[in-house]
Order: structure tokens, then sequence, then C-alpha cells
């Protein structure tokens, strides 16, 4: 599931949860320019009332803050049936239609629960990644004091983040892929050249156990080298380099199993490479 996707459903989401607290009978997400990003609101509320709702707050907003440095977090509007409070949320607006009986200041204390998470989704929705050439990533590097080096621990931390917790992705795919884009990305495509690049960027040390079947093994392994037994196989990002050298150098989908593990009890780590047949369109990370 893309990003966007992730983060319009989380949107929406809270905005159910909101219509459900007592006084809220519709919500909607609006741009500051109007544009309505997501809406459960009743049908007679227009997307064009909501612009014009978002006009009113986007005035206020300037007006009082020009003249009284007031900065205004959100307005009320008083219907004859209904009630409209536009919240000001970052770089957005949450419209929200009220009953008669809705407690004004309980909501605001619930927006104020909702803001981050509403904030945190829109970022993702709106802001655009930078993307720089892999190439450069690696050779555009100037740190007069540090240099290349970073801590093996920092980047674990890294590695083993649950992104499942943050983003409804499972971490140990997202490391394989990237692993496998990465080494796809710099043409690596024979074993010498392999070898070399994971002893420069301090990777561990390969060697070819075997050449058929396949068999690569990992000394001082990045990802792993030291850490408990866990009794499951950790090199995910690994299997990735591996999938991607394997398809550079023999133009193949492959499966990546890894057989041994520190995660296992062992003290280097260990992949056996199978090719797939032609009508086979998987190529993932076998860790079991």
């Amino acid at each position: 599931m893309s990003t966007n996707k992730i983060a319009l459903n989380k949107l929406k989401e809270i905005l159910r949860e909101l219509n459900k607290v007592p006084g809220i009978v519709g919500s909607a997400i609006v741009k500051k320019d109007g544009e309505v990003i997501l809406r459960e609101m009743p049908e007679h509320i227009t997307n064009e009332f909501m612009n014009i709702l978002s006009v009113i707050e986007g005035f206020a907003e300037k007006t009082l803050y020009d003249t009284t440095d007031i900065a205004v977090r959100d307005i009320v509007i008083r219907g004859r049936n209904e009630t409209f409070m536009v919240a000001n949320i970052h770089n957005v607006f949450l419209i929200l239609v009220l009953s008669s009986k809705a407690n004004l200041n309980n909501i605001s204390k619930i927006i104020d629960d909702y803001s981050d998470e509403i904030t945190k989704y829109c970022s993702m929705l709106f802001e655009s990644p930078v993307e720089l050439p892999i190439k450069e990533l690696f050779t555009r590097v100037k740190r007069k004091k540090f240099g290349r080096d970073v801590d093996v621990g920092l980047f674990r931390a890294f590695r083993y983040l649950n992104f499942r917790k943050y983003l409804n992705v499972d971490s140990d795919a997202l490391m394989f892929y990237f692993g496998k884009e990465l080494i796809k990305s710099l043409k690596i495509n024979n074993f010498e050249e392999f070898s070399e690049f994971y002893e420069k960027y301090k990777l561990g040390e390969l060697q070819m156990i075997n050449e058929d079947p396949i068999v690569i093994r990992i000394y001082d392994c990045i990802s792993c080298a030291g850490l408990p037994y866990v009794g499951k196989p950790l090199c995910h990002l690994e299997a990735g380099f591996l999938s991607g050298f394997v398809e550079n150098a023999y133009g193949k989908k492959c499966r990546v199993i890894e057989t041994h593990c520190y995660g296992l009890g062992h003290d280097f780590c260990q992949f056996e490479i199978k090719f797939l047949d032609k009508n086979s369109n998987k190529n993932k990370s076998d860790n079991k």
C-alpha cells in the first residue's frame, strides 16, 4: 500500500471517530486553498460551502494576525439549525458540523487530541519526498570532522524500527526491497565488485561458499553480528542486497533463503540462492 493511501485511510478513520462524538454530525479536512481532501459530511453540506468556510477562517486569521498579532485557532459560525466549527491545524482546516447539543469546550479538547495525528498524516499526503541519485548519496559525503563513519548501533536502531507501528508497512519487507533496489541501481554485477562494495562500506565480509547452487556467507554482518539468539533469521536487508546482485549478474529472478544467522545462534550469516522458473513472478526473501 502506498504512503498516500495509508495517510488517506488514517485520516478517514479520524473523521469517522470524530463523527461518533456526541454533537458532531459531520467532519471534513480542507486545504487552506479550499480544496476538500476528505469529507464525512451530510449530503446537503457542499464542497463549495466548505470552501467558503475556509475562506472566512483564512480571512479572519490574516486580519487578526496583521492587526493584533492574535493567531486564530478556530472560528465558530452559528446557523439556524447547525453550528460550524473551523479549526486551524497546521496546513489544513478541520471543518465540523455540530448539532445544538454540542459542547464546544469538549469538542475543542477533542480537536487538540487529534491535531498531531492530522498534521502527521496530512504531511505524509502533501509532502513530496526528496529523491537524489543513488551514486550522489554515496559520493557527495563531505563531513570535515566525522567523515563517513556512523556507529553500527545507530544503524541498527533504524534497521529494527517497527515501521508497521507508524506506517502500516512491514519492516522486513521494506528492508529487503530497499537492499535489492540499492544494488540494482548501482549496477553491481560481479562477485568481486560486490565483495569490494561490502568491505568498502563496512557492511561485512563476503565469501562465496558454492557457485552451483549459489551459497554466500557473510562474516561481521552489520545487521546482526553480536546480537543474541531470537529464533529466526534477521538479515532481510542483506537478502535484498543478494537478490539485487544476482538479478544484475545472472539476469534471473531468484529466491534468497537465509540458513545461518546470529539470530539463529550462529556466528556468521549464510544464504542459499535459488533461481525461480521463467513463469514465476515472485522474488522475495524467504527468511523463515
